[in-house]
């Protein structure tokens, strides 16, 4: 499987801008994180399972999602990673027919 992470992508009226930064996640030690001021996900690929880096754009991109809502669970990271996951799983086992 090939991971397809999109460049950009729209929430309301905010676009979303995608990145890979290796090394500023390597030095705070995360695979990724999502500054909401810059509309913006930065993640990490290097030394990561494909699986890992997925997970981690759909976290990211929950965060962007919930933040838009002005949801109270926006912080909750249990929520926001289970929720990841889920969707995550349904998006790989979609099938066509």
């Amino acid at each position: 499987m090939k991971v397809k992470i999109p460049k950009n992508f729209k929430v309301g009226a905010h676009k979303i801008n995608v990145s890979i930064n290796n090394k500023l996640m390597f030095e705070k030690q995360i695979y990724g994180d999502s500054p909401l001021s810059t509309n913006e996900i930065r993640l990490r690929t290097k030394s990561l399972a494909k699986s890992q880096v997925l997970q981690t754009y759909y976290h990211e991109k929950i965060h962007h999602i919930l933040h838009c809502m002005n949801h109270e669970l926006e912080t909750n990271e249990a929520f926001v990673d289970s929720f990841a996951n889920l969707l995550l799983q349904t998006d790989l086992t979609s099938k066509n027919k």
